[in-house]
Order: structure tokens, then sequence, then C-alpha cells
């Protein structure tokens, strides 16, 4: 379990040095505040959701596989739910920029598959 929680510590800082870099790029389009506020809103949450799941995934392989798929069927539920509240309210709320907001929930989806391509790269035998 400490090489998951090293994996998810790594890549949650990735996300907030990723998010801090590119957050200062939104300003520059048109209707720089509600960029800036979908996309923090949108950084936050996918940090939120991979810390769950990582929680999720680490209880779920020490339960028994009934159990296990039980737990993990409510947890991708409650995940599906609290996403689709974020991008209800980027939606309902005008100062929040929708599009950013989902731009900001595939941030660690892009980080991870970023270090799985250079996973592959570096370390051939």
């Amino acid at each position: 379990m400490l090489h998951c929680k090293e994996l998810k510590r790594r890549i949650i800082g990735k996300a907030l040095i990723t998010g801090a870099v590119t957050a200062p790029f939104t300003t520059v389009l048109p209707g720089s505040p509600g960029n800036l506020a979908g996309f923090t809103l949108g950084v936050f949450f996918c940090i939120v959701n991979f810390s769950l799941l990582a929680r999720m995934l680490e209880r779920a392989s020490a339960m028994e596989p009934a159990r296990a798929a039980l737990y993990a069927f409510s947890g991708y539920f409650l995940r599906y739910l609290l996403t689709g509240t974020v991008i209800c309210i980027s939606l309902l709320l005008p100062g929040i920029n929708a599009l950013f907001t989902i731009f900001g929930l595939f941030l660690i989806k892009l980080i991870i598959l970023a270090n799985n391509i250079g996973y592959g790269t570096e370390h051939r035998d």
C-alpha cells in the first residue's frame, strides 16, 4: 500500500503544479474570470475525485469479491453523482465557465496518460 500512497501523492502533486502553471493562461482568453473559476473548480474536484477513487480501491482490495463489487459500484455511483453536481453547478452559475470546468476535470487523466507514455519509453528491457 505504500507504493499506492506514494503514487497517489505524486499524481496529486503533479496535478497541483500543472493546474497552477496552466491557470494563468486561462486569464488571457475571453471571459477570463469565469475561465479561471471554472478551471480551478475542475482541478480541485478532479483531485478530490482521484483521492476518493484511490481510497475506494485500497479498501476494496482488502474485501471479499462480492462485497468489493458492491463497494466499488456504490463508490463509482457517488463519484459520478458528485461529478454531475459539479458540472451542473458550473452550468447554472454565470461566473463559472463550464467548458473550463470540464478541462479541469480531465487534468489528472492527462497526467496519468503522460506518466504511462513516459514510463513505457524509460523502462524498456
